[in-house]
């Protein structure tokens, strides 16, 4: 198994309706199972879209993966007829400094997406490695590194 990264994107949607479609397909994204790193990123323009990792022996079966998964995002939200119009995928994955959204970090962290974002204001909570126009992203290893941090001092 090989590692793909992909970004999709649909076409535009209604501009009013982008903050609550883009939280939402999020959402719907990170709980498939055949994906993951599920990030959202700036644009130009109201669309939907992701970035996301999948594991396949080969692009083709990647590709079906990926678009298999956004496809089922986007019937979650209610908006499968909205068509894709790009989608790029590449034998690559930052697996060594995997960047993580709010989302999977709540996830990796198993608390709420709002307590992740109360625990930025803790001490020693990590700084983000890149700011994107819908939200930060972090690495990985930060992120496990502030939780055994903690962990430990609930032990001690």
């Amino acid at each position: 198994m090989e590692p793909w990264r992909m970004w999709i994107e649909t076409e535009p949607v209604e501009e009013a309706e982008w903050d609550r479609l883009i939280e939402d397909l999020l959402d719907a994204l990170s709980r498939e199972r055949r994906i993951y790193g599920v990030v959202g990123w700036g644009t130009a323009g109201p669309v939907l879209g992701s970035i996301f990792d999948v594991e396949a022996r080969t692009v083709r079966k990647a590709l079906g993966i990926g678009l298999d998964a956004f496809e089922r995002a986007l019937r979650t939200i209610d908006v499968e007829d909205l068509p894709i119009r790009r989608v790029e995928i590449a034998p690559e994955s930052f697996q060594d400094d995997e960047l993580l959204g709010a989302v999977d970090g709540a996830r990796l962290l198993g608390v709420s997406r709002q307590r992740f974002y109360q625990l930025q204001d803790k001490p020693g909570f990590p700084q983000p490695a890149a700011e994107l126009a819908r939200g930060a992203l972090w690495r990985r290893a930060d992120i496990e590194a502030f939780a055994a941090s903690r962990s430990r001092r609930v032990a001690g």
